[in-house]
C-alpha cells in the first residue's frame, strides 16, 4: 500500500511540472489506465492463475475411491486485480529521434502468493527516427503483435493459444519499404519463464534471438512471418554422493516459426496467427524439454530433447454502433520429441532433478470455443463471453512421446461478465 500511494503521488508531481512547462516544451505527459471487475463460474477445476483469472484448461480426470470425479466441481469468482495504471511521457528528442517512454503497472503479482499487489506490466523506452525504431525495457514479446492480439473479454487475451510473455527486450525496427518492416530483437525471460529450473536461459549466457518481417496496407491488411531461437542450460551440477558433485555444461537449443494475419473491411476484423516450435512453455503454451532416454550416466549429464507444439487461432469481431460481438477459436497441440524421450521429473540417488520441465506432456491436445458482447458507453464497457475448452489427454505414448492413444476429452464451460472504466 505505501508503495502503491508513493507511485501516485510521484506521477501526480511529475503531471503538474510537465503541465507548467506545456508552453515552453513538446513534452506530453499523463495517467492513464482503467478499473475492471470481473465476475466468472467454471463448471469444472483446471489449471489456472491468480484464482483463476487467467484461464488455460480444465484438469484430468481425478476419481476417489468411490469412482467419482473430484475435479467436477463448479466455481465462483469476482475480481478486480487486472486493474491498470500507467503514465506516459511523449515529445522529447534524442539523437534526431522522437522518444517516447512509459511505465505500466496492474494488481496481478508476479505469482499466487502475491496476488493482488502492484507488479510491472511495461516499462520502456521508445526512440522513433523517419524509418528507424528503437526500443529498450519491458514489454511484450515481439512474437505478440499489437494489432493481432485477440479481443476476448477474458483477461490473457486468448492464452495459452495466443502466446503470453511480457520480457525485457532490446527491439530494433526498420521499413524496409513504406510497406515492408524488418524486426530483430535480443529478449531475456522476466516472470514468463521456461518450464523446469529457473535460471536455465540466464545460466546459458545467452538472450533469445528473435527476427520478423511483416507488411501492411492501408491499415486494412496486415500479415508477417517470424522466426527465434533460445538456449537454456537447465543444471550447472550434478549431485553425486553428498557432498561430491560434478559442473555440467549441457545446453538445450529450441527454436519456432510464427506467421499472422489480419484483415479489416469497414467494421468486420478477423485476425488469424499460427506458431509451431519446440519447447513453448515460456509464451504460456503446453510442451516443455526433457531428457533423451539412456543418454544419462552415474557420472555424466544427459542431454537433452524438446516437445514440439503446434498452436492456431482466429478472432473475428464486427462493431454495430455501442455493440462490438466477436468468436474466438483456437486448437493447440502436442507433436513429441524429435529423440526417445523420458520426462525429467525423475530420481537419481535418491535426489530429485529439475520437476516439471513440461507443462502438461500428458496432454493431447487443447482447443477453446469462445463467443463475446462488448457494450461501450463513453469510457465505460460492459463485456460478457462465455468460454468452452476442452482438453484431451493421452493415455499412451511412443518412445517420442506421441501420443498413440487419448482419453476422453474434458470440458469447461466458463461465464464471465466484466465492467471496466477507462481514463
Amino acid at each position: 500500500m505505501k508503495f502503491f500511494l508513493v507511485l501516485i503521488s510521484t506521477v501526480s508531481v511529475a503531471q503538474i511540472i510537465s503541465a507548467q512547462d506545456v508552453t515552453e516544451s513538446k513534452i506530453k505527459a499523463k495517467i492513464y489506465g482503467y478499473a475492471a471487475w470481473e465476475v466468472f463460474s467454471d463448471s469444472r477445476k483446471s489449471r489456472e492463475a491468480r484464482d483463476g483469472d487467467l484461464y488455460f484448461y480444465p484438469n484430468n480426470v481425478s476419481l476417489d475411491i468411490n469412482g467419482r470425479d473430484v475435479n467436477a466441481v463448479r466455481s465462483f469468482t469476482m475480481l478486480a486485480l487486472s486493474s491498470r495504471l500507467g503514465y506516459k511521457v511523449e515529445g522529447f528528442e534524442a539523437f534526431g529521434a522522437k522518444g517516447m517512454s512509459m511505465v505500466e503497472a496492474d494488481f496481478w503479482g508476479t505469482n499466487q502468493d502475491n496476488i493482488n499487489l502492484l507488479r510491472i506490466r511495461h516499462a520502456l523506452v521508445k526512440l522513433s527516427w523517419e524509418r528507424t525504431q528503437l526500443m529498450t525495457g519491458m514489454y511484450w514479446h515481439p512474437v505478440i503483435v499489437d494489432e493481432m492480439i485477440p479481443g476476448n473479454v477474458s483477461f490473457g487475451a486468448g492464452a495459452p493459444f495466443h502466446a503470453l510473455n511480457r520480457a525485457p527486450q532490446v527491439r530494433l525496427s526498420y521499413m524496409l519499404t513504406q510497406n515492408i518492416k524488418l524486426t530483430g530483437a535480443a529478449i531475456v525471460n522476466a516472470y514468463h519463464r521456461s518450464a523446469g529450473a529457473y535460471d536455465a536461459q540466464r545460466n546459458s549466457g545467452k538472450p533469445e534471438l528473435f527476427g520478423q518481417i511483416s507488411g501492411s496496407f492501408e491499415k486494412s491488411f496486415l500479415f508477417g512471418v517470424s522466426a527465434s531461437y533460445k538456449w537454456l542450460r537447465p543444471r550447472i551440477e550434478i549431485a553425486l554422493l553428498a557432498p561430491a558433485k560434478l559442473k555440467t555444461d549441457k545446453e538445450l537449443g529450441s527454436f519456432y516459426t510464427h506467421a499472422f494475419g489480419l484483415m479489416k473491411v469497414e467494421n468486420f476484423t478477423l485476425k488469424l496467427e499460427g506458431v509451431y516450435g519446440q519447447e513453448l512453455s515460456f509464451l504460456n503454451m503446453i510442451g516443455g524439454y526433457g531428457k533423451i532416454t539412456g543418454t544419462d550416466g552415474l557420472l555424466s549429464d544427459y542431454d537433452y530433447t524438446n516437445l514440439n507444439t503446434l498452436s492456431v487461432w482466429f478472432d473475428a469481431s464486427y462493431q454495430i454502433n455501442k455493440f462490438n460481438v466477436g468468436f474466438f477459436a483456437g486448437r493447440q497441440s502436442l507433436h513429441g520429441a524429435d529423440d526417445n524421450y523420458s520426462s525429467t521429473e525423475y530420481k537419481e540417488l535418491g535426489v530429485v532433478k529439475i520437476p516439471g520441465s513440461a507443462t502438461n506432456d500428458d496432454l493431447s491436445h487443447i482447443y477453446r470455443l469462445s463467443p463475446r458482447i462488448f457494450y461501450s458507453v463513453d469510457k465505460l464497457t460492459f463485456g460478457f463471453e462465455y468460454m468452452l475448452t476442452g482438453a484431451v489427454y493421452g493415455k499412451a505414448w511412443d518412445a517420442n512421446h506421441v501420443v498413440t492413444e487419448t482419453a476422453d476429452p474434458v470440458v469447461n464451460h466458463r461465464l464471465l461478465f466484466l465492467t471496466k472504466y477507462t481514463f
